[in-house]
C-alpha cells in the first residue's frame, strides 16, 4: 500500500544520505551523479502519518518503529535535520488509537 511506498522512498532517501556522505557514488562510473538528498523531520512525519492511516495489522507497529529510528538519528547525532516533533508523536498516538490491537 502506500505507506509501504512512502517507507520505501525513506529508505532510498537515507541509503543515498549515506552514500554522499562516504563519499561514494553508485551511479558516477555511468556518468550519473548521486543526488544529495537527506531526509529531514517532514519526510520521516509523512511516513508516520502514511502508516497511521493505513488500514494494516501492523501499522501502528510500523509508525512507531520510524518514531523510533527518529530518535535514534537524532541521539546519535548522525542526522541534525532529523529530531521528533509533536506531529511526529501525535500521529503514532493516532495510529495506536485507531488500531484493532
Amino acid at each position: 500500500g502506500a505507506a509501504q511506498r512512502t517507507e520505501a522512498i525513506l529508505n532510498r532517501m537515507e541509503g543515498m544520505a549515506a552514500n554522499a556522505s562516504s563519499g561514494s557514488s553508485s551511479g558516477a562510473a555511468n556518468g550519473q551523479h548521486d543526488l544529495h538528498v537527506k531526509p529531514d523531520t517532514s519526510c520521516y512525519n509523512v511516513v508516520i502519518k502514511a502508516w497511521s492511516r493505513s488500514p494494516e495489522f501492523e501499522a501502528a507497529e510500523r509508525a512507531e518503529s520510524v518514531l523510533r529510528r527518529m530518535q535514534q538519528i537524532h541521539i546519535s547525532g548522525q542526522n541534525r535535520t532529523v529530531q521528533p516533533n509533536v506531529i511526529s508523536y501525535t500521529s503514532v498516538l493516532h495510529a495506536w488509537a485507531k488500531s484493532k490491537k
